[in-house]
């Protein structure tokens, strides 16, 4: 049988009534190892070497895959599981909370392949000190899915839809950096002479490092990011700008950034595409560029913004008359339309487009979220069973 919950099909077991409570398990978390013990969720084999129970192979990792032509897009298991560890669970638990530990046992956690945990850190180690000034850089934020954030959508908001690129998260920045002092301005400063220390200098970063503090490890064989950047961006920027965009494409010496994914580029080459831009000020305010006007920007830098699918009020896009449901249908929509098993249109080979981004600017402030298609995430989860890692998990796990 099989049920909705956060715009995804799960399959539930038969006897599960509308109005049961459980714990959801999202695709490609990894289920508490006494968790799933106590609730025999392990697969086993019993003394003839047949199937005796559990569904889960030893690593617990939910997947994205087909049970008879039903799609799997998480686990639901009834609530009083949580009663063969957790007697008092009822206590500490609200309906619609998210918990990762209960009472400092691990349920769940974001699924890393052993590949990933193993590889080696070194030559990555950060600098002693940093030139980055307190508030002036920025890595970006994570994006929410947007099926559990759909109660955050505005009725009378406007919003743009753009096409999820599968690339490799990048930043370029110019913004206020530590001066590297001679001896004679530490000396002066040392004395009470006032110095100035600071400095607008650009920045270049990976999801979660900034490249020129990184050491030697790029997971590359070059500093793709820094490159690309200084290519980009160099000159370009003005002060207190930060650029976040994907790269995709093939490196310099020809391997894809994303296997398979070449949106157009031929081996060797690259291409960018923003998908946001903030200003800074010397005392941290930080101002994001509404989607006009990243786009507007982005021509006068000469670059490519994000490509777009929708933009529009809500009001434009579903019937808000029926106000208790809106938010679904506004989910059901953006799948439909783009998101259901799409190809990438941007690729010239065969691959599943990674989705969309739905985007909410708010005057001086945005919010983005996401959703996946399904067909992206089958084959992100048999490259993890063939022993491929993302590189963005990649980056996520080891600060590439």
């Amino acid at each position: 049988m099989c049920t909705n919950i956060y715009g995804g099909n799960v399959i539930v077991g038969k006897d599960t009534k509308i109005g049961d409570v459980g714990l959801f398990f999202p695709l490609e978390s990894q289920i508490g190892e006494k968790f799933a013990i106590a609730n025999d969720l392990i697969r086993r084999k019993d003394e003839n070497g047949k199937n005796a129970g559990g569904m889960f192979d030893q690593n617990r990792r939910v997947r994205a895959q087909t049970f008879r032509g039903e799609r799997s897009e998480g686990f639901w298991i009834p609530i009083d599981s949580l009663t063969k560890l957790f007697p008092d669970w009822d206590e500490v638990l609200k309906e619609g909370q998210e918990i990762d530990t209960l009472r400092g046992e691990q349920i769940a956690t974001k699924y890393f392949p052993k590949t990933v945990k193993s590889a080696s850190t070194n030559g990555n180690k950060k600098p002693k000190t940093s030139r980055i000034v307190p508030g002036q850089f920025a890595f970006h934020f994570d994006t929410p899915q947007l099926a559990r954030n759909v109660d955050k959508i505005p009725p009378g908001g406007r919003f743009a839809i753009t096409w999820k690129v599968h690339g490799t998260s990048a930043i370029a920045a110019r913004v206020l950096v530590n001066r590297k002092l001679n001896l004679l301005e530490r000396f002066l400063r040392a004395v009470g002479v006032k110095i100035k220390d600071t400095e607008y200098d650009y920045v270049y970063a990976s999801r979660k490092v900034i490249k020129s503090e990184a050491g030697g490890n790029h997971f590359y064989k070059e500093d793709l990011w820094t490159r690309v950047g200084q290519e980009q961006f160099g000159g370009k920027l003005a002060t207190g700008e930060t650029v976040y965009y994907e790269i995709t494409g093939y490196t310099s010496d020809g391997k894809f950034i994303q296997q398979g994914y070449d949106y157009g580029s031929a081996p060797g080459e690259y291409k960018i595409w923003v998908y946001r831009i903030t200003r800074t000020t010397p005392d941290g305010t930080v101002t994001e560029l509404t989607f006009d006007q990243l786009v507007v920007r982005c021509d006068q830098l000469g670059v490519q913004p994000v490509k777009l699918a929708w933009l529009g009020g809500v009001y434009d896009f579903v019937d808000l008359t029926e106000y208790d449901t809106w938010r679904e249908r506004f989910v059901e929509e953006v799948k439909k339309h783009w998101v259901h098993d799409q190809d990438c249109q941007f690729c010239t080979n065969k691959v599943p487009s990674e989705g969309v981004c739905v985007r909410i600017d708010h005057g001086l402030s945005v919010e983005i979220y996401k959703l996946k298609n399904f067909r992206f995430l089958e084959r992100e989860t048999k490259q993890l069973d063939d022993g491929q890692t993302d590189i963005e998990t990649e980056q996520s796990e080891l600060g590439a």
